[in-house]
């Protein structure tokens, strides 16, 4: 059973890392219901915030690819 979640998304080095965290967002693409990105050039980072409806195992394995990204930082929330 598919339910609605959120991915919090924190991104240092944008130029470094945005080609391999949009292959894995496009990858899981059908499951997107929102998606909102913003960047923080003052900062240096940029947040991107997504919101799924997708199986638990999905989100689980979608946050665990994210993770495994150097300069990426990511935090779900099931509803």
């Amino acid at each position: 059973m598919s339910s609605i979640s959120s991915l919090t998304i924190l991104v240092e080095d944008r130029k470094a890392v945005s080609d391999k965290v949009n292959h894995l967002l496009s990858e899981y693409g059908e499951y997107v219901k929102a998606r909102l990105g913003l960047p923080l050039k003052d900062k240096g980072v940029s947040i991107i915030t997504v919101v799924f409806e997708m199986e638990d195992a999905n989100l689980e394995r979608l946050v665990s690819e994210l993770s495994k990204i150097e300069n990426v930082k990511v935090k779900s929330l099931k509803v």
